[in-house]
């Protein structure tokens, strides 16, 4: 009788409006959904529509459900609580649900897994004609706490015959009602289950969703239904710098003699070891074919007529080339000197450095110059040791360093190659000396990314002054993936709980202190200036080892089973871990802060940072992983809210050492696939989110979290592919800053000597004992990444110059280079490469040019003039 009486209730209530009836008891009615559909944002089906299937998938942050419901029967109601039931299609595995409010309204659709104008997808809110925000939106813009939406997470429960409910707060259901809300959004929250989880739409007659709301009738007042306050206005956008004309190369030729040619080219040039010709001018189609192009006759670094290479730089900053070595009939052996800068009167310049480097090159497909390995003696054409079938060509890296209190003006060095039996050949080098001078501290970063040291203390060293001479930063992992901790990055410890101590800094302070206090850089071209940042060796596994502390353990072994049960199973991060692991992790965090701030290590960043991933676990990744979450590119509410978790421990124990703003700095560094999946977990905690293509495509979302919660970025990618154009590298950092980012992250940095035979991305810097070399050799793709890295100097000058952001500096240069590409990426977490479109040296070349005449307004007159040259060309 009871269960009769209270559905006549329900029924009576739902037609109360219908009737002219307000109920002012306690009731109940069920609200039917009005409109469905689901929202796929896997890239080929992010432009697809589902309102009109009987099945909505909930699948993680894959495939989630839109739902609307007639509401019209609790308008002006006081909601005392509210239940959103739906019908299993099937068996699931979906244990918390995840509800939002959406900003935006929404048209449900008729397709089914199809293209459907008007309908709504993860792209539109209306296919082809609404948007769910501005022009880099999608749904994540409209929902989850973006644009002031509202979220709530809980469990579900079981209800019988195949339904299940979820609780709905009051605070969701009025904005259903005032008209702030469009509908619900509703998700699986423990995707990394990778169940497919499907329930029944309202095309499902006797399965349909249902909201059931309880209440009263009070003639409640609906809250105001408008936007939440819009951001400050951006300043106006300034007109765009006019570019130089840049000069046309003196057009003649190699410089002859002894059997010998010789030309310059720029120093991200590609030259064939067997035609000679410059990937950058003819293409990859002719790159190994007859000899094309004009670039030996001249370019803009080669005067083809006077024989000469002509350069421009800024105090303390590095110019370079490269010089094209021919035999016309090898084999031939030759000898090159550099003689480095002297100014008007023929003395040399204290501080500078003269650097040569002979271009090692690695087959990939074709043959590509790689490596910049130092010139210590007679080389040989074609190089013995290099084994290049028919190599006719051998290219020499020249650099030279403009020391910072160099006056500014004309001056000169010299290159010699003289071939054994036969006369030297004298290369004269102009360089003009800019009246600007580029900074010691970076003000953008390269941060070169490794999982641990290239070797033992007096190896890493070196790998580190040469990164530094590159205006690079090695920034080294004291940790593995297995949360074992390096036992050269961890000083000693002992005790436990809140006594947890360390009981000698001596051996950790002798190999990084110098890192720290900049001495470990003296002698070099910036100076003692120490790292820029580095990462704390802080993880699940150090002070405080999870697999000790952490309650949960699944009954099974088996993978990924074990990963479903502890999403299934496990209770929430803050019940898993014991009070040991919190007394010890945050006290050893305090001493970290107290050490290094009693020993002055004040202009170092220090990083406290997650890499490990339940992927992990997957044998087939070596089974190695300590993690129960993706800690690295986190995924799933379980992921966002472990980081929230030991970010939270480490600041706070960290803050009551050194409070925030204060020196040394100690920050909450994530690497984040994508940012605009964070919702609100992250807010107050990240200090430094590195993000893969996502910088780009959501740059909107990325520099409001910038404005709102001060999150600096770094963008984090592969470094361009040995067989790509090095221009790509300038390109990078240069988008970067342009879109906001404070740096730029290659995800890994270091290779074996194994890249001197095979090609390998990642390998930036490598040992190089293959080549007789004690320390390590670099890749002609970093010496390109220095060159971005001074070109973004140039910009940052330019705009502190001005008082530009980051949006009007990038209006302002917009004209002069067009750096529009993509990410590509092999699979959905790969952190892709940045590819350009549209890249050539004279655009590069120009922007350069432009921002340094409006940084020097120089008596030497802008880039074009040329006095006391001949027209000819």
């Amino acid at each position: 009788m009871r269960h009769h009486a209270r559905a006549a209730l329900s029924i009576l209530v739902s037609l109360a409006p219908l009737l002219g009836l307000t109920p002012a008891y306690p009731a109940e009615v069920r609200l039917p959904c009005t409109a469905d559909t689901n929202l796929s944002s896997y890239p080929a089906e992010a432009a697809l529509n589902y309102g009109g299937s009987s099945r909505l998938r909930l699948k993680g942050r894959e495939m989630w459900a839109l739902l609307k419901f007639d509401t019209k029967a609790i308008q002006g109601w006081t909601v005392t609580s509210a239940r959103l039931r739906l019908h299993a299609a099937g068996p699931h595995k979906l244990k918390t649900l995840g509800l939002s409010t959406i900003a935006v309204d929404w048209v449900e659709g008729t397709g089914t897994g199809t293209a459907v104008p008007g309908g709504a997808t993860f792209l539109e809110a209306m296919a082809g004609r609404t948007k769910w925000g501005g022009p880099q939106s999608d749904f994540t813009d409209a929902a989850w706490t973006a644009f002031g939406t509202r979220v709530y997470y809980a469990d579900l429960r079981e209800v019988g015959d195949g339904w299940f409910e979820v609780g709905v707060p009051p605070k969701l259901v009025y904005a259903l009602t005032d008209g702030r809300s469009h509908g619900l959004a509703v998700t699986d929250e423990k995707g990394q289950t990778r169940a497919n989880n499907d329930v029944y739409s309202r095309e499902q007659a006797g399965s349909q969703p249902v909201l059931v709301v309880e209440g009263s009738a009070t003639g409640r007042q609906a809250e105001p239904a408008g936007p939440p306050a819009s951001s400050p206005p951006s300043p106006p956008l300034p007109a765009p710098l006019k570019p130089v004309t840049l000069p046309a190369p003196y057009l003649g030729g190699p410089l002859e003699g002894s059997g010998l040619r010789l030309w310059a080219f720029p120093d991200t040039g590609k030259a064939h070891p067997v035609s000679g010709n410059l990937l950058e001018e003819v293409g990859a189609q002719r790159y190994a074919g007859a000899a094309a192009g004009q670039y030996r006759r001249g370019s803009s670094v080669w005067d083809g007529k006077l024989k000469a290479v002509r350069l421009s730089g800024a105090r303390g900053e590095f110019v370079a080339f490269q010089l094209c070595v021919e035999a016309l009939q090898p084999p031939v052996r030759f000898t090159a000197r550099l003689d480095g800068l002297r100014d008007v009167t023929g003395k040399a310049l204290p501080g500078q450095r003269a650097l040569l480097y002979s271009d090692w090159y690695v087959k990939d497909g074709d043959w590509y110059p790689e490596l910049a390995v130092p010139v210590t003696g007679p080389l040989s054409l074609p190089d013995s040791a290099n084994r290049i079938d028919g190599q006719r060509n051998r290219c020499l890296f020249v650099e030279l360093f403009i020391p910072r209190d160099a006056p500014p003006g004309l001056h000169k060095a010299s290159l010699a190659v003289d071939r054994e039996g036969g006369r030297a050949l004298e290369v004269p080098i102009e360089v003009t000396v800019r009246p600007f001078t580029l900074p010691a501290e970076l003000s953008f970063d390269v941060d070169l990314n490794a999982y641990g040291p290239p070797g033992d203390a007096a190896t890493e060293l070196t790998f580190h002054r040469m990164a530094h001479e590159h205006r690079a930063t090695l920034d080294i992992l004291g940790y593995n993936q297995a949360g074992a901790a390096n036992p050269a990055y961890v000083p000693a410890i002992a005790g436990s709980g809140p006594s947890l101590h360390v009981t000698d800094w001596s051996a950790f302070d002798r190999r990084f202190g110098p890192y720290f206090d900049g001495s470990a850089f003296a002698g070099l071209t910036r100076g003692p200036v120490p790292l820029k940042h580095a990462y704390l060796p802080l993880c699940e596994g150090w002070p405080s080892d999870l697999r000790k502390h952490y309650a949960y353990q699944p009954t099974t072994t088996a993978y990924p089973d074990l990963v479903v049960e502890h999403a299934m199973k496990a209770p929430p991060i803050e019940e898993g871990f014991d009070e040991q692991f919190r007394q010890e992790f945050q006290a050893v965090a305090r001493e970290f802060a107290r050490h290094f701030r009693e020993k002055g290590w004040n202009d170092t960043t220090f990083e406290f940072f997650m890499n490990d991933k339940v992927d992990f676990k997957n044998p087939k990744q070596g089974g190695r992983g300590s993690s129960w979450w993706l800690l690295d590119e986190p995924a799933f509410r379980d992921d966002w809210l472990a980081l929230r978790f030991f970010g939270a421990l480490f600041l706070s124990a960290a803050r009551e050492v050194v409070p925030a703003n204060q020196a040394p700095r100690f920050i909450f560094r994530a690497d984040v696939s994508r940012p605009q999946w964070q919702r609100d977990w992250l807010d107050g905690l990240v200090n430094l989110m590195c993000v893969s293509g996502e910088l780009f495509a959501k740059n909107e979302r990325c520099m409001e979290m910038q404005s709102d919660q001060g999150v600096r970025f770094r963008h984090y990618a592969e470094a361009n592919p040995i067989k790509e154009t090095n221009l790509t590298a300038v390109a990078w950092a240069l988008k970067a800053y342009l879109a906001g980012a404070d740096g730029i992250l290659p995800w890994n940095s270091l290779g074996g000597e194994e890249a001197f035979t095979q090609p390998a991305p990642t390998a930036l810097l490598v040992p190089g004992g293959k080549v007789g070399v004690s320390g390590p050799v670099a890749s002609l793709r970093l010496k390109a990444l220095r060159r971005g890295q001074q070109d973004v100097e140039y910009l940052h000058l330019l705009a502190a110059r001005r008082g530009w952001t980051p949006r009007q500096l990038a209006a302002a240069v917009a004209p002069l280079v067009d750096l529009s590409g993509r990410t590509v990426t092999r699979f959905v977490d790969d952190a892709g490469q940045t590819a350009f479109d549209h890249l050539d040296t004279a655009a590069l070349t120009r922007l350069r040019e432009t921002v340094a005449w409006e940084l020097s307004r120089s008596p030497y007159g802008p880039p074009s003039r040329r006095e006391g040259r001949g027209s000819e060309r």
